[in-house]
């Protein structure tokens, strides 16, 4: 599986299941964005998976929008 960084950096991702993919994004990656104010927490990364990932990784496929559910698609 390969995984695309915002800035452009192409990176092997080695996990084979959900919670693993979780993880190696926490601690290895070490995708998401710094803290904004020092009392603050860095923030959360933001994954965005492929028909291909979600398959692979367990997860349903494409979702389709319906009309007046402005969240349907997104996995909280």
């Amino acid at each position: 599986m390969t995984g695309y960084d915002v800035g452009g950096l192409i990176l092997d991702v080695p996990a084979k299941s959900l919670p693993a993919l979780i993880e190696w994004t926490l601690a290895e990656a070490r995708l998401g964005a710094e803290r904004l104010h020092g009392s603050g927490k860095d923030a959360d990364p933001l994954l965005v998976l492929t028909e291909a990932a979600c398959e692979r990784y367990g997860l349903p496929g494409q979702r389709r929008l319906m009309p007046g559910h402005s969240r349907a698609g997104r996995w909280w």
